[in-house]
């Protein structure tokens, strides 16, 4: 549904939905939360339409989370229309009415990343962690932030712990294997591409790359605007690789 926002967005999106739902029974605002707003702020099929409908529950007087919630799902529009922007200031504007939502700003962090700004990716992973530590997603998100600083002994840190959180996170086996490759440890980056396999939940993109030649595994990291990729040494083909911290289609 959210093929670049990705599966935890669709979660937190869910989650908004039903609050900002039970804010028309709950709410007695200055003007009238109307339902036809909420139904049309939180549909995904006319993304026009779905703006419109939040800007106007925007006017109602609602409660911080509520409020917080609908800047969230109208950032998460604007940035399935592509205008990462507006996107990045509807999350700082939900983490301005409510500075302890661990997810606003786990969602601002992921829009800074596919932006490319690392370094302010990572300072939100690290306010979500400071939020939530048992938030798995964010570590795995700033593994991947480190990882294209070149960093990869911090990436393995992060998926480990990712994975010391949610054992059965096969992203973060697929990232860690990346990192692991770019060290030079071939047999620990296919491990962890196996046991991601095994998981079943990215199997295209981690058998690709379980099927590369160990000797091909490292290359400088290239991304496009539809998917990340490694270019390989000496090879003209690339290989596509997934990530949850950039979300193009991960899952939780």
């Amino acid at each position: 549904m959210w093929g670049m926002i990705g599966k935890s967005m669709e979660l937190f999106y869910r989650v908004t939905v039903l609050a900002i739902t039970a804010a028309v029974m709950l709410v007695q605002p200055a003007r009238a939360l109307d339902r036809k707003d909420v139904q049309n702020c939180t549909q995904t099929v006319d993304l026009d339409r779905a703006i419109a409908g939040c800007t106007r529950a925007l006017e109602a007087r609602l409660p911080d989370n509520i409020r917080s919630a609908v800047y969230v799902s109208r950032g998460a529009v604007f940035e399935k229309k592509g205008d990462s922007d507006r996107a990045i200031a509807d999350f700082s504007e939900a983490i301005r009415i409510n500075p302890r939502s661990a997810d606003a700003f786990f969602i601002r962090a992921n829009a800074y990343s596919r932006a490319g700004d690392f370094d302010r990716a990572i300072a939100d992973y690290n306010e979500t962690i400071r939020i939530d530590p048992n938030h798995a997603k964010s570590y795995d998100g700033r593994g991947f932030a480190y990882y294209r600083k070149g960093e990869y002994d911090r990436t393995i840190a992060d998926e480990n712990e990712a994975l010391r959180l949610d054992p059965k996170y096969a992203n973060a086996y697929n990232n860690r294997g990346i990192a692991y490759g770019q060290k030079g440890d071939d047999d620990r980056a296919f491990a962890d591409y196996d046991r991601a396999i095994l998981i079943g939940r990215w199997p295209t993109a981690t058998r690709r790359s379980r099927s590369i030649p160990k000797t091909s595994m490292h290359g400088s990291f290239v991304e496009t605007p539809t998917a990340p990729k490694v270019k390989l040494r000496g090879r003209s083909r690339v290989m596509t690789m997934r990530s949850a911290s950039i979300h193009l289609t991960p899952k939780p």
